[in-house]
């Protein structure tokens, strides 16, 4: 939903012609022009906008004419991201242990199956109605983990399972199973968290005025000659282009230019942001053993049981147990489902990792190319130059927390120190 003020600058920016200046935004729409610039950006984008520098070195915003149609799709998008972060964590929880449970359901209702066909065919066979079925005898086995572990409760599961797992913790089974069917989810989660952090602490350590090279190694976009691509670098930190005489851009960040004190220490920045690969399982190799063998242990099961029925069909037809030739499809492509799909996904990590590897690369090769610049980035940085400053405020005159008795008489100050003079 636009505010009134976006949806009169939009307004205006379409009575213009969708191509404006900071200039042309702050005379037709009435607004100041630091409030235009800011709006600018930020419009430009969430709108799909772009930077265009002129002949004279003036920056111009060109938007395009469906932008209404690209915003209310964007903001779609945002409201089902929202509604799905709402419930994603208490749905995800519930997914994993499902898998387990059915698993566990599976071998149980196999087990029960083949000994209730055992007893029906044994007792029939004694009578001599029934077909002579030999089973060969049936074998159970405990695999040694406690039932106790089969869930975990703790103030905030997502967090505990993700620290027993780091920490090489057992995991209660249920979890375990999901593990290894889906893996663990993206070892990149909080990538855009990293990747704002380091593009901010490198605006930071350039004293708040960067050429937009300087952060293609914390960005996925290819080196576009437009630099569009510093349009959400300029809306998140509130930054303005400027000009130099041939043309080349350079961007001040002016709030990151100011410090509330000297600490004299810059916060670390990496050359690059690296992805993390993406793994099978972070599982204990226990569990994933045990997992696995119990999904060996229900295909072979559910084939077993499907294979019998066939030979009894016509029998199964006469008594209570007819309904087993309607499940035991279902048991056995759930059989082939539960050890398929951790194969399949266990062959797509590679391609997935090589995906990762190459943007790493990219991202290294634009910090190598940092380090060695051509004589075009180190004009850039040079005019950057220009616009650097570090201010860091002083003690202040005033401050909310005390009261007005105790502020500092700035006048008083200066005239008993023009009295000692």
């Amino acid at each position: 939903m636009l505010t009134d003020t976006q949806e009169r600058l939009m307004q205006s920016v379409t009575r213009q012609g969708y191509r404006v200046s900071v200039g042309d935004i702050a005379a037709e729409a009435g607004l100041s022009v630091i409030e235009a610039r800011r709006e600018l950006n930020l419009m430009a984008s969430q709108a799909g906008g772009s930077l265009q520098v002129a002949e004279t070195g003036e920056i111009a915003y060109q938007f395009t004419p469906q932008w209404r149609s690209v915003l209310a799709q964007k903001e779609q998008n945002a409201q089902w991201q929202a509604l799905w972060q709402s419930t994603k964590k208490t749905l995800l929880y519930l997914g994993r242990i499902s898998f387990g449970v059915m698993l566990i359901l599976s071998l149980l209702i196999i087990a029960l199956a083949l000994v209730a066909i055992s007893i029906s065919t044994n007792r029939d066979d004694r009578d001599g109605d029934g077909p002579n079925v030999n089973f060969g005898g049936m074998y159970w086995f405990w695999y040694g983990f406690s039932p106790f572990d089969l869930f975990y409760y703790g103030r905030d599961p997502e967090q505990e399972r993700r620290r027993r797992y780091e920490q090489g913790e057992p995991v209660g089974f249920l979890e375990g199973v999901f593990s290894f069917l889906f893996g663990d989810g993206d070892p990149n989660a909080n990538l855009e968290e990293l990747r704002w952090q380091q593009v901010a602490r490198t605006i930071r350590s350039n004293q708040g005025v960067i050429a937009a090279e300087q952060v293609l190694p914390f960005l996925d976009t290819p080196t576009d000659e437009r630099e569009d691509y510093m349009l959400p670098v300029l809306v998140k930190f509130d930054g303005q282009p400027q000009v130099s005489e041939q043309g080349g851009l350079v961007y001040q960040f002016p709030q990151l230019q100011v410090s509330a004190q000297d600490t004299g220490v810059l916060l670390p920045t990496h050359a690059y942001l690296e992805e993390q690969p993406w793994e099978f399982s972070k599982a204990p190799t226990g569990t994933l053993t045990l997992a696995g063998l119990l999904g060996a242990a229900n295909l072979a099961g559910a084939t077993w049981l499907w294979w019998e029925i066939q030979q009894i069909g016509p029998y199964l037809e006469r008594t209570s147990l007819a309904w087993l030739a309607y499940i035991s499809p279902v048991l056995w492509v759930y059989g082939v489902l539960f050890l398929t799909v951790p194969a399949v996904r266990y062959f797509l990590l590679g391609p997935r990792n090589e995906q990762v590897a190459r943007r790493n690369g990219l991202r290294r090769d634009q910090a190598v190319y940092l380090s060695r610049p051509d004589a075009r980035l180190r004009e850039k940085l040079t005019f950057a130059q220009g616009f650097v400053r570090r201010e860091v405020l002083g003690e202040g005159i005033y401050d909310s927390g005390k009261a007005m008795l105790d502020q500092r008489d700035l006048d008083a100050e200066d005239f008993n120190r023009r009295l000692e003079s």
